[in-house]
């Protein structure tokens, strides 16, 4: 059972990771994904999503669904046979990009969710045309939930769900962002405008962060990442409890 609460301090927070993989074919080109592999909305991206908990438990469900995702890929046979997941970035021509979006606009259609976001830098996703080519590939985001577990006549648990206000979510991005750790993984300028600082998106659970890639680097390093969103978003807590 869960409900949203005022004035109840959380005394758990879980973390989640939702991780974007551009999929490409055996030419190296960006293809649609198969209907075995999970997708995002936006069907170039294979969409990977750990059970929420602790650091350790959404990194070990991450991985672990990682590598099945890995293997389904590797059993894919006819025309999919080579289709693999990456974490770079792929500089389409702009001809490739909308020619890309069009073959997926059918999944953009039927993408109903409300959703409620924005950026504490007011920064805007856009096209952005770079010498003839726009570049795009997957997002790392991760999602915070704060929570009350407690028990009632002893024997049923109930969960409270804290309802973020948008200062307290913004807070968190500013401090998210300014640790040095998290910084190495930012860019001011990214060639990917889908990876601008500072976006942020509302959800049942919570809110998600959405600024970082998925590549190489965050892969390595998503433990930490984590451990890091868990504990900025207790002090940010903390300090909303603090009077």
């Amino acid at each position: 059972m869960s409900t949203s609460v005022l004035g109840m301090k959380p005394n758990r927070i879980d973390i989640g990771i939702e991780g974007e993989f551009l999929i490409l074919d055996k030419k190296g080109k960006p293809c649609p994904a198969p209907y075995s592999i999970p997708r995002d909305n936006f069907d170039l991206l294979a969409e990977i999503r750990s059970d929420y908990g602790t650091p350790g438990v959404a990194f070990g469900s991450f991985v672990e669904k990682y590598n099945d995702v890995v293997d389904r890929f590797r059993h894919l046979g006819g025309d999919y046979k080579g289709y693999h997941m990456s974490t770079k970035e792929y500089p389409f021509t702009t001809e490739e990009y909308w020619e890309n979006v069009l073959r997926c606009a059918t999944s953009y259609s039927n993408y109903k969710e409300e959703i409620v976001g924005g950026n504490i830098y007011g920064n805007k996703m856009r096209h952005r045309d770079i010498d003839g080519h726009i570049y795009r590939g997957g997002g790392l985001h991760i999602h915070i939930s704060a929570n009350k577990t407690t028990l009632i006549d002893g024997n049923t648990e109930v969960n409270f769900v804290f309802s973020w206000a948008k200062r307290d979510i913004e807070e968190f991005v500013r401090r998210f962002e300014k640790h040095p750790y998290i910084k190495s993984f930012l860019q001011d300028e990214p060639l990917n405008s889908y990876r601008q600082k500072g976006f942020w998106r509302l959800k049942d659970h919570g809110f998600e962060y959405r600024s970082l890639p998925m590549n190489a680097k965050t892969f390595k390093n998503l433990f930490k990442i984590c451990r890091m969103a868990h504990n900025i978003a207790k002090d940010v807590i903390d300090d909303v409890y603090k009077y």
